[in-house]
C-alpha cells in the first residue's frame, strides 16, 4: 500500500494511515513511525495516563525532540582518512597507509582518526603495490591483520621475503 505523506510538513506534524502513525521530525527531514492510540509517551506519563488518552502532536514532538539523537558527524581529513558517526552511534572509519619501501612480510601499524568508544567490530583492507611488477603485486595481495584494538590495528602484507615494495594499503573499520 502506497502512502501519500503531506508535502511541506512542519516539525511535530502527525500523519495517520489505518492504525499506524508517523511524526515529522524537521531536523532530520524524516517521518518517524509511532503507534496511534498510545496514552503513554514516557515513564512519567506511564503512571498517570489512562488507557483511552491519546498523545497530542505537541507531546509527541517534545518526546521525539528529547529522545532522538540526530547528530550525524562526517569528518574527512586531508590525508584521505576520515570517519562517520551515525545518529545511533555506529562508527565507520577509513584511511590509507603508504610506505614507499616496505619489505614484504613486514608489519605496519595504523592508528584510527578516533578511538572506538566501545568496540571495534571489523577491519579490512586492500594492499596495492604501486610498482609495475606483476610478481610484486601478486605477493602484495597476501595479507593478514595481526592485532586489533579500539585505537588501531597491526597488519602484514606480502610473503616474498627480502623484496621491497611501494605499497598503499586502503582500509576500513567499523565499530561503535
Amino acid at each position: 500500500m502506497a502512502l501519500n505523506f503531506p508535502n511541506n510538513p512542519n516539525n511535530g506534524d502527525v500523519f495517520t494511515s489505518d492504525t499506524k502513525s508517523w511524526i515529522y521530525n524537521s531536523s532530520k527531514g524524516i517521518w518517524i513511525s509511532s503507534t496511534t492510540g498510545i496514552g503513554v509517551i514516557d515513564d512519567d506519563t506511564m503512571l498517570t495516563a489512562s488507557s483511552d488518552k491519546l498523545s497530542t502532536s505537541e507531546s509527541i514532538k517534545q518526546y521525539v525532540d528529547e529522545h532522538t539523537h540526530d547528530e550525524h558527524i562526517l569528518v574527512i581529513n586531508d590525508d584521505n582518512s576520515g570517519y562517520e558517526i551515525s545518529p545511533r552511534g555506529l562508527i565507520t572509519q577509513w584511511g590509507e597507509y603508504t610506505n614507499a619501501s616496505i619489505a614484504h612480510g613486514e608489519d605496519f601499524n595504523v592508528v584510527f582518526s578516533i578511538a572506538f568508544p566501545n568496540a571495534l567490530l571489523q577491519v579490512h583492507g586492500q594492499p596495492n603495490d604501486n610498482s609495475t611488477s606483476v610478481i610484486s603485486q601478486a605477493n602484495a595481495n597476501n595479507q593478514r591483520i595481526i592485532t586489533t584494538s579500539k585505537t588501531g590495528f597491526t597488519a602484514e602484507v606480502g610473503n616474498f621475503s627480502g623484496s621491497v615494495m611501494n605499497m598503499t594499503y586502503k582500509w576500513q573499520a567499523i565499530g561503535y
